[in-house]
C-alpha cells in the first residue's frame, strides 16, 4: 500500500426490481473510468478504483484485499470492511453467495496459503466472530444459550481487545469458514421495506496469526526468533437506514438508531481523522464499532474499505453520503509495521545467531587476509627479480635502439642512391629523345625550304608572266585610246585591276612563307 494509506473503492451493485418500478426522471449518477459525475454535474468524485454493477467480487479482492491478507502473515495488521446503506450489497460484498464467494472467504484461503509458503516458520491461528447489537457486543462462537454482552478493555501489550471473547485454533481454510458459517447463524437479520433479510448488526471476523521463525544455530538445538502477532479484521457493517424507506417500526426502528448511531461515530471519525491535525480529539469511544478498530484508522494497520452504492436515482442522497465518506477516508494515512514480540530467551537466541554470523565472516576475513598476504610476497618477489634484470634489460634496450637506428640509416641511403641512379637514367633518355625529334625538325624544315624555293620559282614566272600580260594590256589600252572605244578602255582598266590584286596576294603569300621559314630556322 503506498504510504499505508487508507485504500478506497467504490462497488456499484445493479438495480433491482423494486428500484426498476420507482425509476424517475431525477438526479442519478454515471461513471467514467474512475470518475463518478452526477447528472446534473454538480457533484464529481474520482477514486482509485470504481467497480461497474457487472464486476465480479473477485475483481474487488484481487485489486482490495489481497495485499492485505496475505502481508497479515508476514506480520502486518490488517482490516478490510464494507460500507452503505441498507441493501447496497456489503453482506454479498463480504460474505458471497452460493454461485460466489466473498472476501471473507477469500481471505481465509489465501492467509493458509501464504502460510505454507513458510516452512520455517510455525505458525497459530485463531479465529474469534463478534457481533455489535444494539450497542453491545455478542460472541457468535459461543452456544446461543451461553449468549452474553462483552466488554471492550484495553492494556499496554495488547492494546484494545474484547473480554473473555473466545478464539478457536483453526488449522485448515475449511476450518475457520466452517467457524463463520456457524456464527451467521446466530447473527441478526431482520425484514424492512427495501431488504428483507436486512444485517441489523455489525460484524468482525477475526484471524489472529502468531509466528515464530526456527533457527538453527551450530552445535546446539534449533532455536526460535522473535514472535510475530498480527490480526486480520474482516467487518460487515449494518447499513445506514433512512426510516421513511425502511418504513421500520418498534423493534426495527429501535435497531435502526443504533446503527445510525454508530455509523455517524464512524462518520465523525474519518472526517477527524481526514482533516489531519495535530491535537484533534478523535471521538473512538463514542462507540464500540470505532472503538474495536481504532487501530485501523489511522493506526498501526494496512486498511481499505469498500464502499458500496446503487446507481437508482430514488437513493440519489444515500449514494452521495457514501460518496462524501469515501473522499474523506482515502485521505487518511495509517502508520503500518511488522508486529514483534521479544523476550529474554528471543534476544539471546538472536544475538547467538548474529555471532555465529560474525563469526562466518571473520573467518572468511582471514582467509582474504591471508590469500592478500601471499600475494604481497609474490609481488616482493617479482620486485626483486625486476631489480636484477633491470640493468640488463636497459642494455638491450639500448642495443635494439642502436641497431634500429642504423637500419633507418642504411634504408635511406639506399633510397637515395636508387634516387639519383633513377635520375640519370631518365637525363640520358631525354637527350636521345631530343636529339631524335631535332633530326626529324630539321629534316621537315629541308623538305619545307625546298618547296618554298620551287614555289618562289614558280611566283616569279607567273609574275614575269602577269607583267607580260600587263604591258600587252596597256599595248592595247594604247591602241583603244587611239580608236576613241570608251566601253573598251573600261574592260581594260577592270582587267588591270584584277592583275593587280593577283600580283599583291602573290607578293602576301610569299612574304608569309618566307616568315615561315625564319621562325622555322630560329626553332
Amino acid at each position: 500500500m503506498e504510504d499505508d494509506n487508507i485504500q478506497v473503492c467504490i462497488r456499484f451493485r445493479p438495480i433491482n426490481e423494486r428500484e426498476t418500478k420507482s425509476l424517475t426522471n431525477c438526479r442519478s449518477w454515471r461513471v467514467i473510468n474512475n470518475t463518478i459525475t452526477s447528472t446534473n454535474n454538480e457533484q464529481q468524485y474520482t477514486f482509485d478504483h470504481v467497480f461497474q454493477p457487472c464486476s465480479k467480487t473477485t475483481d474487488v479482492y484481487n485489486i482490495m484485499a489481497e495485499k492485505i491478507s496475505c502481508g497479515v502473515v508476514d506480520g502486518y495488521n490488517g482490516t478490510i470492511f464494507a460500507y452503505g446503506q441498507t441493501s447496497s450489497g456489503k453482506t454479498y460484498t463480504m460474505k458471497g453467495c452460493l454461485d460466489e464467494q466473498g472476501i471473507v472467504t477469500m481471505s481465509i484461503h489465501d492467509v493458509f496459503k501464504r502460510i505454507a509458503e513458510y516452512p520455517n516458520r510455525e505458525f497459530c491461528v485463531r479465529a474469534s466472530y463478534i457481533e455489535i447489537y444494539n450497542e453491545n457486543i455478542v460472541d457468535l462462537l459461543q452456544e446461543a444459550k451461553q449468549l452474553e454482552t462483552l466488554k471492550i478493555h484495553e492494556d499496554v501489550q495488547r492494546g484494545v481487545y474484547v473480554g473473555n471473547l473466545k478464539e478457536q485454533v483453526t488449522q485448515r481454510p475449511e476450518d475457520a469458514v466452517q467457524l463463520m458459517e456457524q456464527g451467521e447463524r446466530l447473527r441478526h437479520f431482520g425484514g424492512t421495506n427495501m431488504n428483507e433479510k436486512s444485517s441489523r448488526s455489525h460484524t468482525i471476523f477475526r484471524l489472529c496469526i502468531e509466528s515464530r521463525e526456527m533457527i538453527e544455530c551450530k552445535n546446539e538445538e534449533p532455536q526460535y526468533g522473535p514472535i510475530r502477532v498480527s490480526t486480520l479484521n474482516l467487518v460487515d457493517l449494518a447499513g445506514s437506514e433512512r426510516v421513511s424507506h425502511t418504513l421500520a417500526e418498534g423493534v426495527r426502528l429501535q435497531e435502526g438508531a443504533h446503527i445510525n448511531k454508530s455509523l455517524l461515530t464512524l462518520g465523525t471519525v474519518i472526517s477527524k481523522l481526514a482533516e489531519g491535525r495535530n491535537g484533534v480529539h478523535i471521538p473512538y469511544r463514542d462507540s464500540k464499532l470505532t472503538r474495536i478498530l481504532q487501530t485501523a484508522l489511522g493506526g498501526n494497520s494496512r486498511t481499505a474499505i469498500i464502499c458500496n452504492v446503487t446507481p437508482a436515482p430514488v437513493h440519489f442522497d444515500e449514494t452521495h453520503s457514501t460518496l462524501k465518506f469515501a473522499n474523506r477516508a482515502k485521505n487518511i494515512t495509517n502508520d503500518a509495521h511488522i508486529n514483534e514480540i521479544l523476550n529474554d530467551q528471543v534476544i539471546i537466541t538472536k544475538m547467538k545467531k548474529e555471532n555465529d554470523i560474525w563469526k562466518d565472516k571473520c573467518m572468511e576475513l582471514e582467509k582474504k587476509l591471508e590469500q592478500v598476504s601471499n600475494e604481497s610476497n609474490n609481488i616482493a618477489a617479482i620486485r626483486k627479480m625486476r631489480d636484477e634484470h633491470g640493468f640488463e634489460m636497459l642494455n638491450q634496450e639500448r642495443l635494439l635502439r642502436t641497431q634500429f637506428e642504423q637500419e633507418v640509416i642504411k634504408v635511406q641511403n639506399e633510397l637515395s642512391m636508387r634516387y639519383e641512379t633513377h635520375l640519370e637514367r631518365m637525363h640520358v633518355d631525354l637527350q636521345e629523345v631530343y636529339k631524335k625529334i631535332k633530326e626529324e625538325v630539321k629534316k621537315e624544315f629541308d623538305e619545307s625550304l625546298v618547296n618554298i624555293i620551287q614555289e618562289k620559282e614558280n611566283a616569279k614566272i607567273e609574275i614575269a608572266e602577269l607583267e607580260a600580260r600587263i604591258l600587252e594590256l596597256e599595248a592595247r589600252e594604247q591602241k583603244n585610246l587611239l580608236d576613241n572605244d570608251p566601253e573598251q578602255q573600261f574592260l581594260l582598266h577592270q582587267k588591270i585591276e584584277e592583275l593587280e590584286r593577283e600580283n599583291r596576294m602573290l607578293n602576301i603569300k610569299y612574304s608569309r612563307r618566307r616568315a615561315n621559314m625564319s621562325n622555322n630556322q630560329v626553332g
